[in-house]
């Protein structure tokens, strides 16, 4: 395994758009989930129900780490990072035709297993594509995008809620971001290690 220098890393196009990936997938979760009672209980859901409905999406959040970490195994990284966010664009826009309590809780599980798969796929594939020798350089230098998209995030929102005293526009906005942080991340390959040259023999040395 080749481990990249963190300069190295730094002059991928992968590095680039992972990170773009990364803090587009935060955007898409840290927009809208502090509203998520809010929304829950301004479409009909009584609070104990709206409460009850983000213990089930983190106990699947917890659990679909079992889901991903083998899939990660059998399966490219780029894949698995559109995959998984294709599934959170998809329940994002699904949650705003859900009407009852059943199919709320089965909506809390497919996307906390979704949304799992985000905390697992982000270290992972950094160490996949760049070596894990200088991994928390790597990421120390990612992790400060990721951290300006989470707070542009909840700011986003509540603009676009205030705009429409509507949350249709904040899930639209979560969804797209999930959508393009998806197509980003199937976009990324892992980067070819430089070249190593090895020195010729000496003369007089066997080759």
């Amino acid at each position: 395994e080749y481990s990249y220098t963190l300069r190295e890393a730094l002059h991928t196009r992968s590095f680039w758009l992972l990170t773009m990936a990364f803090s587009f997938a935060l955007m898409s979760m840290n927009s809208w989930q502090p509203s998520w009672v809010p929304y829950l209980t301004n479409a009909g859901f009584s609070l104990r129900v709206a409460s009850s409905s983000i213990l089930v999406f983190g106990v699947f959040s917890f659990s679909g780490r079992f889901v991903w970490g083998p899939a990660a195994q059998r399966f490219p990284p780029n894949r698995l990072i559109l995959a998984q966010l294709g599934t959170t664009t998809t329940a994002l826009l699904v949650l705003l035709s859900i009407s009852n309590v059943p199919l709320l809780y089965v909506w809390s599980m497919i996307y906390g297993v979704s949304t799992g798969g985000f905390w697992l796929l982000q270290p992972l594939t950094l160490a996949n594509y760049f070596g894990a020798r200088n991994l928390g350089a790597i990421r120390g230098f990612n992790q400060p995008f990721l951290a300006i998209a989470s707070g542009i995030a909840p700011i986003s929102a509540a603009v676009l809620f205030d705009a429409a005293d509507s949350y249709v526009g904040v899930m639209a906005f979560a969804a797209s971001a999930a959508a393009v942080g998806g197509t980003l991340g199937f976009m990324s390959r892992p980067p070819k290690a430089p070249k190593v040259e090895t020195p010729a023999p000496a003369d007089g040395e066997p080759h």
